[in-house]
């Protein structure tokens, strides 16, 4: 009897197992873990060609993604998004802000499909640290690499393009065509955390715009959202105290 109940006991717990482990696989996890790695990159295309995006804000079904300046350089253009979990299904998405100079830019678009969001890695990096590119190389969508961080800030001084900043991660996952804008990974406390976003690369040598950078930007735009959203909290507050007030 009792070799009975021991059995039913461990079939019970392994079936309480089962049950919270799915339910934990349905929540967003704090980072990305290798079997969800894929599912915060994107594709981004036009008529003249494609690069790639990392997901790193999600509101709803409202999606900002992060991605070079250089691969949306018309901000009234509207861009074609694709997520590996879409089916291939083409998402309208519009510029909402940009920084040539870092060749940054954001993506904003709206859908249903359970994208994941990245989190920006939180302590430094350091060489040797393994990380993987991900994106869509050569337009094939997935396309992942691996490396490992070579400088985590190197400076170029004949860097061939004027008016950009010369300051970048490198590292040795190789890049191609096509993976512009697309996540450089690092894995942080068991979880991959968003080190940077690819732009060139040759070689053994690829270049990402480092973290600060992304962060700095994000921090920005931020700010400008919250001093809009006071102005026109203002613009309510006068409009209640002076309601036959003419707008400019």
């Amino acid at each position: 009897m009792n070799k009975i109940l021991r059995i039913f006991q461990r079939n019970v717990l392994c079936a309480l197992v089962l049950v919270l482990s799915l339910v934990s696989c349905t929540s967003v996890p704090p980072g990305l873990d290798d079997s969800s790695i894929l599912y915060s990159t994107a594709k981004i295309s036009d008529d003249y060609g494609s690069g790639s995006g990392v997901v790193i804000k999600k509101d709803g079904d409202r999606v900002f993604i992060l991605t070079n300046e250089h691969v949306v350089t018309d901000p009234n253009l509207t861009y074609k998004v694709q997520f590996v979990q879409g089916y291939k299904t083409e998402i309208p998405a519009t510029v909402v802000a940009s920084d040539p100079y870092y060749d940054i830019a954001l993506l904003e678009l709206t859908t249903d499909i359970p994208v994941l969001q990245s989190k920006f890695c939180s302590t430094p990096a350091k060489v040797l640290d393994p990380v993987i590119a991900v994106g869509a190389g050569l337009g094939l969508f997935p396309y992942a690499t691996k490396g490992h961080i070579s400088n985590p800030y190197v400076e170029l001084p004949d860097w061939p393009w004027p008016n950009i900043h010369s300051k970048f991660l490198q590292h040795t996952a190789p890049i191609m065509p096509g993976h512009s804008g697309g996540p450089l990974y690092r894995k942080e406390g068991g979880k991959y955390c968003l080190e940077g976003l690819n732009v060139r690369g040759g070689g053994n040598i690829s270049l990402a715009v480092a973290r600060k950078h992304l962060e700095e930007f994000m921090a920005n735009i931020d700010w400008v959202k919250q001093t809009l959203d006071q102005l026109e909290s203002l613009d309510k507050a006068l409009e209640k105290v002076f309601p036959n007030a003419k707008k400019p």
